[in-house]
């Protein structure tokens, strides 16, 4: 089967090589659809629908007429809005594909209203994304821009302040989809005390995960009395058994009240949401003010899901110990409040998902969407409507 393919944003070359081999038309339209609506101008864009119309006449010229109706899947990635009018652009299509994982630039509602599947590729950047979070963790509480900045000024550790470890921290993870889940088994490797909260979360995933920790109890038991065997008839063998596999504990959390009531006692909160109408400013003042003073908050969600100005507010009390974070609230950022705070802080640009590895299996993965619909009428990882984001589209 033939299928003609848009893209809003650009794939990797890889995506052509499979088109062709498979006989499939290709249109990279991600130079006409920069000029729109994306998450950087849409607060101030003016006259958008004039914008739309400018754009559509300029494809109508290259391409013809009748493009837009022959269009079979659309797939879009991070940056445009993908509103009502790109939607109605690409009415005839069967399948829009987010190459990626949060689809909060997608009118949902309005996408399944004309009949139209929405998906996404999850298990791409899923790994990327959860190593970020832990890299950004690490080099937050263990100061290590501090400790750069100290030597390459020619300093030694002098009076230097010391830094903290994160075995034994009580980790607080918001959001508990792919990456939350492997954000969840990468903290454990550190003897981490973990707490999940989200409120969609199923009784079978608490069952799996609960599965998890008595299976890592288990093996350490186990290893704990091979050790002690083979300690006996080798007395000089000195390491300790408990070092090889450490315990952890996890705690599931589905209600707000509850997840308020042990703030005070959380040392890192991890933000792994998407960004909906329920999730936008979801750690307001409100939230913010039971945490505790000691704490470090690490967001690699979107900036939208944290009240920048209560945020910046406790950074400024030093009631909250530092902050990290791969997102902003508009991007791309060349300036924000939030850098005056220097070694209390850490930013990258929205890299969570940069790697390699990611970038191939998301093309990997947007193939195998694309086949598994087109040849076996399946919907591997369809949008989920509650995760709509409104302010995008009004």
């Amino acid at each position: 089967m033939k299928l003609n393919i848009a893209l809003i944003e650009n794939l990797n070359d890889e995506f052509y090589y499979w088109a062709r081999d498979n006989s499939h038309n290709v249109y990279n339209l991600s130079s006409y659809f920069k000029k729109y609506k994306n998450l950087n101008n849409y607060k101030f864009l003016k006259n958008p629908d004039q914008i739309f119309d400018s754009i559509k006449n300029e494809i109508l010229l290259d391409f013809g007429n009748n493009f837009f109706s022959s269009i079979d899947i659309v797939i879009f990635r991070t940056n445009v809005i993908i509103d009502k009018n790109i939607i109605d652009l690409f009415k005839n299509s069967k399948l829009f594909i987010r190459a990626g994982s949060g689809y909060d630039n997608i009118d949902i509602k309005y996408l399944y209203s004309k009949k139209i599947i929405g998906q996404n590729t999850p298990k791409a950047n899923y790994i990327a994304a959860a190593e970020h979070t832990l890299s950004l963790t690490l080099s937050l509480i263990k100061k290590i821009k501090f400790f750069d900045d100290h030597i390459r000024g020619g300093n030694w550790r002098g009076n230097s302040s010391l830094n903290i470890e994160l075995s034994g921290k009580n980790v607080l993870i918001i959001g508990f989809g792919w990456v939350g889940k492997e954000v969840c088994k990468l903290f454990s490797s550190y003897s981490t005390n973990i707490y999940v909260y989200d409120p969609y979360m199923n009784e079978k995933e608490k069952d799996i995960y609960s599965e998890y920790t008595n299976l890592i109890y288990k093996l350490k038991h186990n290893y704990s009395k091979k050790f002690s065997n083979f300690k006996n008839k080798n007395p000089s063998f000195l390491i300790n058994p408990n070092l090889l596999l450490p315990e952890f504990k996890i705690g599931f959390i589905n209600n707000f009240e509850k997840l308020k009531n042990i703030l005070n006692t959380i040392d890192i909160i991890s933000l792994h949401v998407p960004l909906t109408d329920e999730t936008y400013k979801f750690l307001n003042y409100d939230f913010l003010e039971n945490i505790k003073e000691d704490s470090f908050i690490i967001n690699t969600s979107r900036g939208e899901i944290i009240d920048e100005t209560s945020l910046i507010n406790l950074l400024s009390e030093e009631k909250l110990k530092g902050y990290a974070s791969d997102v902003f609230d508009s991007e791309p950022v060349f300036y924000s409040d939030l850098f005056k705070f220097k070694y209390n802080t850490i930013f990258s640009p929205h890299i969570g998902s940069y790697t390699f590895e990611a970038k191939e299996r998301i093309t990997n993965e947007v193939i195998d969407v694309i086949d598994n619909f087109v040849f076996n009428d399946l919907v591997l990882y369809p949008f989920n409507e509650k995760f709509y984001f409104s302010k995008y589209f009004k």
